[in-house]
């Protein structure tokens, strides 16, 4: 599947995960683009394995390959940078989301340090 500017694949179910996504977009200057893993108008599903459950952390996809987790953090950081580099001259900024979660238990401490921790725990990458 290809994608005309990267893509950052969250958690839209979580405030934290859409408010991190919503920071890297700004961030990258829009040159990230967001996608909830339940957003209902993309099958991101099928750019991965069928025996693979992607939800079970963030992803970054871009020309270069498809990143999750930990493994992401570096391409992610580069992608946010070249953002903030060239400019949004070529992307459109009128990307809007909305945030899916129903509830504010996914805002406690103890939900944030989860969130960090599976980060850092959990890696994968397709190229």
């Amino acid at each position: 599947m290809f994608f005309s500017k990267p893509v950052l694949i969250f958690d839209n179910n979580c405030i934290l995960c859409y408010k991190f996504a919503i920071r890297v977009q700004s961030l990258s200057k829009y040159r990230i683009q967001i996608i909830g893993h339940f957003d209902k108008s993309c099958k991101i599903k099928s750019i991965f394995p069928s025996d693979y459950d992607p939800t079970s952390m963030f992803w970054l996809i871009n020309k270069h390959g498809t990143w999750g987790g930990r493994s992401a953090i570096i391409p992610l950081i580069k992608e946010i940078l070249y953002g903030i580099i060239h400019g949004n001259k070529s992307y459109s900024t009128d990307i809007s989301y909305i945030n899916t979660c129903n509830n504010n238990t996914c805002e406690t401490f103890s939900e944030t340090v989860k969130r960090i921790v599976s980060v850092f725990q959990n890696s994968k990458s397709f190229h």
